[in-house]
C-alpha cells in the first residue's frame, strides 16, 4: 500500500478501515466519492495476503454506509492509524471545540399575572381559593418609599419593582403591594416570598405603597390597606395585633414612624366589626347573664345585647347596642370596646 499516497486524504476526523477478501474493487457499492478513493489509491495493485487482499478506506461510517461485497456485508473496525503506518507519519488528532460559554446566570421572577388592582373583596376571593405554601406564623408589613401614591402606575409600577427584585438577585418579592388603584398580588400567596432576611420561610410580606416614615397613612389608602390585611388575617385565622412591622427583625425604619401599634388595632376593630354587623338579626340571641362579656357590659351600661358571643381572630365578642366587646379568651379583665 502506498502510504504517503493515502495520508493525502486524511481527513480530521476518526478513521474508518472495511476487511474484505475480495480483491475486485469494482465489485464494492457505496459512496461515489469512496469509489473515487479506491481508484486513486489503486487498489488493484494492493499487495496480496493469504487471506485475500486488504483495502483501506477513510471517512466516518455514513459516508460509506452499507457496502457490500459478493460475500457477505464488509466488518468495519476503527483503528488507531498513527498506529497502524508503523508510527511513520503522526495522525492528525481532531481538536476539540472549544465549550460554548456558558450564559450567565440571570434570576427571573415569576410575578402574578394581574393587570389592574383588585377591591379588597376581590382580593379576599383570591385568597378564598388558595392554600398558603408553608404553615404562616408571621405577616409582614413593609412600606415601598419609591413609587409613592404620586407616582403609582399600576401594572407599570408592578413590573419596575419586578425589575428592581431581579437586579437584586431575589427569586421572588413580597406577596402584596396595596396601592391608590387597589391591591396587588406580586408573589402568588402559594409561593414563598422575599421581604426579610430570615423571615421568608413562614411569612406573608405586605408592601404598603408610599413612604410613611415623612407621611401619614390616611384616607382612601389606609381604609384600602386596612382592608387588605384584615382579608390577610382572616384567610390566617392570624391575630392582628401579632403583625409584624420589618423593623421589628432588621435594621429599618420600615414601614415608617407614622404606622405605628395604633394600626394593627385599627385592622382588629374592623375585622370584629365586620364579624357582629354580619351577626345581627340572623339568630336569636341568648342572653346569658353569667358571661363575663355581658356583665362587663352591664356594669358599663353599653345596652342590650345584639349579637350571641362569637370567636374571632383568637377571641370572643359580643356586640351590644352601643358599642362591640372582646377580649383574648380567659383574660375578661382586659375588655376592648369597638364602636358601631
Amino acid at each position: 500500500m502506498r502510504y504517503l499516497t493515502f495520508l493525502q486524504f486524511l481527513p480530521q476526523k476518526p478513521y474508518w478501515i472495511l476487511e474484505c477478501g475480495y480483491p475486485n474493487a469494482a465489485l464494492w457499492k457505496g459512496d461515489a466519492r469512496l469509489l473515487e478513493w479506491f481508484k486513486l489509491l489503486d487498489l488493484q495493485g494492493a499487495e496480496y495476503r493469504p487471506d485475500g487482499v486488504t483495502f483501506w478506506i477513510l471517512g466516518e461510517k455514513e459516508d460509506w454506509g452499507n457496502i457490500f461485497s459478493p460475500g457477505g456485508v464488509i466488518r468495519p473496525f476503527v483503528y488507531n492509524l498513527k498506529k497502524y503506518l508503523n508510527e511513520r507519519e503522526e495522525a492528525v488528532t481532531p481538536q476539540p471545540s472549544p465549550p460554548e460559554p456558558e450564559p450567565e446566570p440571570t434570576t427571573e421572577i415569576d410575578i402574578f399575572n394581574q393587570q389592574k388592582g383588585w377591591t379588597a373583596s376581590r382580593f379576599a376571593s383570591y385568597l378564598s381559593c388558595w392554600k398558603p405554601f408553608a404553615e404562616i406564623r408571621e405577616v409582614f408589613i413593609h412600606h415601598t418609599v419609591n413609587p409613592t401614591p404620586a407616582t403609582w402606575r399600576g401594572r407599570e409600577s408592578m413590573l419596575a419593582m419586578k425589575r428592581v427584585y431581579e437586579q437584586r438577585g431575589w427569586t421572588a418579592g413580597p406577596h402584596v403591594f396595596v396601592a391608590p388603584d387597589g391591591v396587588w398580588v406580586f408573589t402568588p400567596v402559594n409561593k414563598q416570598g422575599v421581604g426579610c432576611v430570615g423571615h421568608n420561610d413562614h411569612a406573608i410580606h405586605v408592601e404598603i405603597v408610599g413612604n410613611y416614615e415623612e407621611n401619614a397613612l390616611v384616607g382612601e389608602m389606609r381604609g384600602r390597606t386596612i382592608e387588605a390585611f384584615a382579608a390577610i388575617c382572616q384567610w390566617l385565622q392570624y391575630d392582628p395585633m401579632f403583625l409584624l412591622f420589618h423593623r421589628d427583625c432588621a435594621a429599618t425604619v420600615c414601614p415608617g414612624k407614622n404606622i405605628d401599634k395604633g394600626f394593627k388595632h385599627d385592622i382588629l376593630d374592623y375585622i370584629i366589626l365586620r364579624e357582629a354587623a354580619a351577626r345581627i338579626s340572623v339568630e336569636p340571641v341568648r342572653v346569658n347573664e353569667d358571661a363575663a362579656l355581658y356583665k362587663w357590659a352591664r356594669d358599663k351600661r353599653y345596652g342590650a345585647p345584639l349579637t350571641n358571643e362569637f370567636e374571632v381572630c383568637h377571641r370572643i365578642a359580643q356586640g351590644f347596642a352601643l358599642c362591640i366587646l372582646s377580649c383574648t379568651a380567659g383574660a375578661f379583665a382586659f375588655v376592648n370596646a369597638t364602636g358601631w
